[in-house]
């Protein structure tokens, strides 16, 4: 998935990589993205999950997880935004 503007809102929980055995990768240069009522960000829970953020905003209301649970593999490389 890519994301170069606009305003993507989750009501829970958002995940790059869920299940085992799945590869997932977002690049995002703009926008925003937020996790609403308690939800977190993960990357790499299950699966192999890859976020590469240049610019935008991802803003939480509780925490970012990257390579959560046994073998699940995580990359969050951020080179802007916030």
């Amino acid at each position: 998935m890519t994301q170069r503007g606009g305003t993507l809102t989750f009501n829970t929980s958002a995940t790059v990589g869920s299940q085992t055995g799945s590869v997932a990768r977002v690049v995002m240069s703009g926008g925003s993205m937020f996790m609403k009522d308690g939800g977190n960000f993960q990357v790499g829970a299950r699966g192999n999950g890859t976020l590469i953020q240049t610019g935008g905003d991802i803003s939480m209301c509780s925490y970012p997880c990257v390579g959560r649970y046994p073998g699940g593999v995580g990359e969050y490389r951020l080179h802007g935004g916030t």
